[in-house]
């Protein structure tokens, strides 16, 4: 993304469920050329142990792709967006136009490149009271689990 190369720590076949507390996935052009199955694979475990998990821009596909949208409001950079990438999207009704949105333990963020103005990120909750900061957000859904580098994988 950028030109930013990253030398991850630990291969996606070694991420264990228990040892997270927080997965992030960043945006990036990849998510639109293709899927990945083994990351739709590791966020579906990830998600059953409720583990928190966030992802920004056209991160928020790899989401749509592993079914962690059903039932659950979500954002991304419009629904258009994710039909157009996604064609079984169905979703529709828990769609949420806004720049951040967290909804059972998933965050997912939009790019500000499809806004017309910026604003602030905020972050719309499930009882839509609106969240200062992503980030100080992510804290305070996660549960209390110590943070340690360890304890957060971002792919």
């Amino acid at each position: 993304m950028g030109g930013l190369k990253l030398k991850p720590d630990v291969g996606l076949e070694d991420v264990d469920p228990a040892d997270a507390a927080f997965f992030m996935l960043p945006g990036g052009d990849m998510w639109q050329e293709k899927s990945f199955p083994e990351i739709e694979a590791l966020l579906q475990r990830l998600h059953e142990r409720e583990i928190l998990i966030g992802a920004i821009c056209a991160a928020t596909l790899e989401i749509v792709r592993a079914g962690l949208t059903q039932g659950i409001r979500h954002t991304s950079n419009s629904q258009a967006f994710l039909k157009a990438a996604v064609p079984d999207y169905n979703d529709d009704r828990f769609y949420v136009d806004e720049l951040a949105v967290t909804d059972r333990k998933i965050i997912t963020w939009a790019t500000l490149g499809q806004r017309d103005t910026y604003e602030p990120p905020k972050l719309v909750g499930r009882d839509n009271q609106r969240i200062a900061h992503p980030i100080g957000a992510a804290l305070q859904v996660a549960e209390r689990k110590p943070f340690s580098q360890e304890a957060v994988a971002v792919v």
